[in-house]
């Protein structure tokens, strides 16, 4: 049962065969049972999110989403390729390279690919950060914190205030598979309407000092009779780093082509 709360709460601030994916056939996509999501893995109160997002997460032939767009990093537009698939690898093709990794739980790709510390924060906020990542975390056993529902960034301040109202919820899980990885507490806020992912906050610790990092899903779209984010922002200290603006998405099958486990 979901309890409303009367805390406020203010929160701080190419196209490469996308064309044929929802034609694909789910021939390579059996897959065992426990790679995929359901609600009756989640915990109650967590279940609505999963529905969120559409039968993705626990309907075989739509493992793998692939978006191909434009990704905005210091200040250079270039053409970016995001793949993740069930239930939680990923890969990004930019710059004439690619990466690959896995969430916390999985093997780690024996060759992941060159990156840089950039790079890594990158890969965080388009891949690790996402709604499918957080919930596969917890039935992994990761811990998870209610902060509050239908809250209100300024009831109580706006008279007659009429939303947005967010679901919010601390989530504390092993940042992905390499066995360096640190644990971190995130903040992740869900639309209370749609129980769509709308942002991610969190601190991380550099060398130079700690940061904080937002991770903003917005222009949300439905592809194939699910939803995806059109468009993926990570700040730091409320400044724009990376923003990544889909032009083409779309579902396949899991498919045995060995791209999520080397560059």
């Amino acid at each position: 049962m979901i309890h409303q709360t009367r805390r406020s709460l203010l929160l701080g601030g190419h196209a490469l065969l996308i064309a044929t994916l929802a034609k694909a056939q789910p021939s390579l996509s059996a897959g065992r049972r426990d790679d995929y999501l359901r609600t009756q893995d989640l915990p109650h109160f967590l279940g609505r999110y999963q529905k969120a997002l559409g039968a993705r997460l626990d309907t075989p032939g739509l493992e793998r989403q692939v978006s191909s767009g434009t990704l905005r990093e210091k200040g250079a537009d270039k053409v970016a390729l995001l793949t993740w698939e069930l239930p939680g690898k990923f890969r990004i093709e930019k710059d004439g390279k690619a990466i690959v990794g896995a969430l916390a739980g999985l093997p780690a790709p024996a060759i992941p690919g060159v990156s840089s510390e950039d790079d890594d924060d990158l890969l965080e906020s388009l891949f690790l950060d996402r709604a499918e990542s957080a919930l596969y975390n917890v039935v992994n056993g990761a811990a998870v914190r209610v902060i509050g529902y239908q809250v209100g960034t300024q009831r109580g301040r706006v008279p007659g205030y009429a939303g947005p109202y967010f679901d919010i919820f601390d989530i504390t899980a092993k940042a992905d598979a390499k066995a360096n990885s640190p644990s971190r507490s995130k903040r992740y806020i869900f639309d209370s309407m749609s129980g769509l992912l709308q942002r991610v906050v969190y601190v991380t610790v550099k060398p130079s000092g700690t940061q904080a990092v937002s991770t903003v899903f917005s222009q949300w779209a439905k592809i194939q009779n699910d939803f995806l984010p059109g468009v993926i922002e990570r700040s730091i200290d409320q400044v724009s780093v990376a923003r990544f603006t889909a032009t083409s998405q779309g579902l396949a099958a899991r498919t045995a082509d060995g791209k999520l486990d080397r560059p």
